[in-house]
Formats: C-alpha cells, sequence, structure tokens
C-alpha cells in the first residue's frame, strides 16, 4: 500500500551515508537521488525510505504520535541494526523488545526486566501461575524450563484461561538478571485464547520463518 516515507534531514550527505551503511544488511542502497530528497530501499517497486531535506527549508522535527518501522526479518537483525546505528552516531530512544505480545514477551535487559512484568503481564493478563522446574546456573548463564498460565483481559477474551510451556535462558551477575530470554510453545496458549486456525497458522508460519532466518540455523534448512 505504501510507496515511501520520508524523514526530514539538516545534512542529506551526512544521512545518506548513515542509512546506507545501517540498512546494507538488509539489502537497502541509494535508489534515485534529487536535489533536496534521495529515496532509498531494495528496489523502486517496494516500499522505500527517503531522506529529504524539509520543502520549506525549515528545522526539520519530529511529528508528535509518527512512527517509522522498518521491518528487519528476525529479532536477531532488529537487535544487529540497533547496535549498528548506536555505533554509527544515532540515540536511543527504547532498546528493541518485544512489543506485541505474540509470545507475551521477548528479549529485555536490565531495567526493561521491570518494564516487562509492570507493562505486559499485567496489561494483558492476571491471576499468574508460573511453575519452574529444574534450574540450573553455570558460568554466568542461568537455565529452567516452566509451564505458565494466566487469565486473559485482551478484549472480547477476557477472564480466558490460556498457557504455554517453555525454557528460560538468562545471563546473570550479582545473582540478578541481566539478560532475559526465552523459547516458549505459545501456540498453545493463543488455541486456549480461542485465536482462529487462520491466526494460528499465520503465527506458526512467522516463527519458522524466523528460525530460519537465524544466524545458528545455517545449514538447517538449506
Amino acid at each position: 500500500m505504501l510507496s515511501y516515507a520520508t524523514i526530514g534531514v539538516t545534512d542529506l550527505e551526512k544521512s545518506e551515508a548513515f542509512y546506507n551503511e545501517l540498512l546494507a544488511p538488509i539489502g537497502a542502497k541509494t535508489l534515485m537521488k534529487m536535489d533536496r530528497i534521495i529515496f532509498m530501499g531494495k528496489s523502486m517497486k517496494e516500499p522505500m525510505l527517503a531522506i529529504c531535506i524539509p520543502y520549506n527549508e525549515e528545522v526539520q522535527n519530529c511529528g508528535n504520535g509518527n512512527m517509522l518501522a522498518i521491518a528487519p526479518g528476525s529479532k536477531e537483525m532488529c537487535d544487529e541494526l540497533y547496535h549498528k546505528a548506536i555505533a554509527l552516531g544515532a540515540t536511543c530512544e527504547g532498546e528493541p523488545g518485544q512489543r506485541i505480545p505474540d509470545v507475551f514477551y521477548g528479549a529485555f535487559k536490565g531495567a526493561k526486566i521491570v518494564d516487562l512484568i509492570e507493562n505486559y503481564f499485567h496489561r494483558d493478563g492476571t491471576n499468574f501461575r508460573w511453575d519452574l522446574f529444574d534450574a540450573v546456573e553455570q558460568n554466568g548463564m542461568g537455565y529452567c524450563r516452566y509451564i505458565f498460565s494466566y487469565d486473559s483481559k485482551l478484549p472480547n477474551i477476557a477472564g480466558r484461561r490460556a498457557g504455554f510451556e517453555g525454557i528460560i535462558y538468562c545471563k546473570l551477575r550479582d545473582d540478578k538478571i541481566q539478560d532475559y530470554h526465552e523459547v516458549a510453545t505459545a501456540a498453545t496458549g493463543l488455541q486456549m485464547l480461542g485465536f482462529s486456525a487462520e491466526k494460528l497458522a499465520r503465527f506458526v508460519a512467522k516463527e519458522a520463518e524466523e528460525l530460519a532466518s537465524r544466524k545458528e540455523s545455517t545449514g538447517h534448512f538449506d
């Protein structure tokens, strides 16, 4: 549906170099250049990112409620692009993290774990039960398996009980969690919540695509 989205800049040449280097890992590059605007992307037939000097030649500014999202293809590539942007001089207004609760949560670091509890768990669910089994720790890494259940607070399915099982792996420092990750059988929870077969199929297809795109999967699905 979209042809391109535009970001206002003050230095067109410097911004072009920044975005070309940042987006190179996902195959994007400069496609077309004009006096005050540059179009970047994978091809002219796909949605593009445009950087430009504002038409009125005044200082560019952020719109309240505006957001531009780039699809990196995987969580790992999202993290990679984030760290690369910071290295290239970008500023941070929030590290990557799970925003839509397909699995209820994803990878979080440090203080983000507090945000996970306060703004994800208690926003979308209540009456939690989380049983942990077979916890082990070695060389600063912790692992355990779990069964998790809750009552949904989501519209139209409030009160419905759902659950899933999974494996937690996290980095520890001074007996505190620094990095938190998990792999979960989230599809069971979505089925218990009454998600349609079509939505479940899309969810599983997305999980399969993400698994195949990971660096660790090299050679498994070639």
